[in-house]
């Protein structure tokens, strides 16, 4: 058997997979919630073993990287020794998961709002680049409202004592980018189900590397 037979009958197994969860998810009969149950277990199964695989090559990965002592020991150190910290510390006060947990959220929590700072001033910066070099009135515009939507809710205005109606105003503007993100979360969705249909209906190859 060929590598390309091989990949179509994988390929045809995972489509007939994915409608059977579609088909089943409108199914009340026993047998068949019995069945998607019983490959829902077994997918978190291997999900779990190849979640466990990965982990085993990042400390290996780590740790040859500490041995060869090239110019990313201190991260390699760095993530190898909170990563061990966090495990056995982890197994060690099982009985108090709720204060690992909010332990983790907190540090992740901190994480995600360096980073978000990090990604707003890298936005600005290309931004201000892209105007400066293909100058026009929708770059411009696009540049400014950026730092002034940065500025409106950081609370800056809050600590300033405004009329009523530019009070109103802001109000106002503060609702324009709910609309947009409805609109771009409802952009994914239907891109998302497009790519879904086309998988499972196989017109899309993204995991075995098609060729065409």
């Amino acid at each position: 058997m060929d590598l390309s037979s091989k990949n179509k009958r994988l390929t045809v197994l995972a489509g007939l997979i994915g409608i059977f969860f579609l088909i089943s998810a409108y199914s009340d009969q026993p047998a068949v919630r019995t069945a998607r149950t019983m490959l829902i277990h077994w997918a978190s199964l291997v999900a779990a073993v190849l979640l466990f695989i990965a982990i085993i090559d990042f400390v290996i990965a780590r740790i040859r990287g500490i041995k060869d002592h090239t110019g990313s020991f201190i991260y390699n150190l760095i993530s190898l020794l909170i990563f061990l910290i966090v495990f056995f510390y982890g197994f060690s006060n099982q009985a108090g998961a709720s204060s690992v947990q909010s332990t983790v959220f907190m540090i992740q929590s901190s994480v995600e709002s360096v980073m978000t700072g990090l990604i707003c001033l890298v936005m600005i910066y290309g931004i201000y680049r892209v105007a400066r070099s293909q100058r026009s009135l929708l770059k411009s515009s696009f540049l400014f409202s950026t730092i002034f939507f940065l500025v409106l809710y950081s609370g800056f205005f809050s600590f300033l004592k405004l009329p009523a109606f530019l009070s109103k105003i802001i109000d106002f503007i503060r609702i324009l980018p709910v609309g947009g993100l409805y609109g771009l979360l409802i952009g994914i969705a239907i891109g998302a189900l497009v790519t879904g249909i086309r998988v499972l209906f196989f017109g899309d190859h993204p995991y075995q590397g098609h060729k065409s």
